[in-house]
């Protein structure tokens, strides 16, 4: 019955629906852009929350119980700040065994890898040849989708941390990047109907 989201004035609120009532909130100076609840994977407790920002920066945040007489009081804590993206974090996705954290960001056009059991040690970032929309992993948690705004959709392969050299620059070259091109059939469809309807 609880959820959380980020305004774009900047608070991040967790509600139970089910009552209609604020639990916590907390505001930032940048406006919240995307939120997620990474779930057990990451934190067999629940009580992080992963957050994206107008300004680039990845809030990773704490819910904290407090117990006090008959009721619990909730606050949000802020454990760790990172600036990954040079405009707003516009998607975030988590890795079925809570390993990988991917951030994006439209107004870039670039990905960038975390590792979540480092701390969320920055792995590194590629550049994309257009703005990325969705984000979605394979099923076996090794590669990442992302759609682009041009309809075309690209299989990344998720970097190894270990093999990764950040001495001079994060930005990954030799990643295996698989690219698939979409067309749009909607004026097909269209057209289909528009004579259908005059005959």
């Amino acid at each position: 019955s609880s959820g959380i989201n980020a305004e774009y004035g900047g608070t991040v609120r967790v509600s139970d629906y089910l009552r209609k009532k604020t639990l916590t909130c907390k505001r930032f100076k940048s406006g919240g852009s995307c939120i997620m609840w990474p779930g057990r994977a990451v934190d067999n407790k629940m009580t992080t929350l992963i957050g994206g920002f107008t300004d680039g920066v990845v809030r990773i945040m704490a819910l904290e119980y407090a117990e006090q007489e008959y009721q619990y009081d909730m606050k949000i804590v802020l454990q760790h700040v990172f600036k990954p993206h040079k405009g707003e974090v516009s998607a975030m996705i988590v890795d079925d065994e809570g390993k990988t954290l991917v951030t994006a960001s439209a107004e870039d056009s670039t990905i960038f890898f975390f590792d979540i059991t480092s701390s969320y040690m920055p792995v590194g970032f590629i550049k994309l040849e257009a703005a990325p929309t969705t984000m979605a992993w394979s099923i076996e948690s090794k590669r990442i989708l992302i759609g682009l705004e041009t309809g075309v959709v690209l299989e990344v392969e998720l970097p190894d941390p270990g093999e990764v050299d950040t001495a001079v620059t994060y930005e990954i070259s030799n990643l295996k990047i698989n690219r698939y091109p979409f067309k749009s059939v909607l004026y097909k469809i269209k057209r289909a109907a528009h004579e259908k309807v005059q005959i």
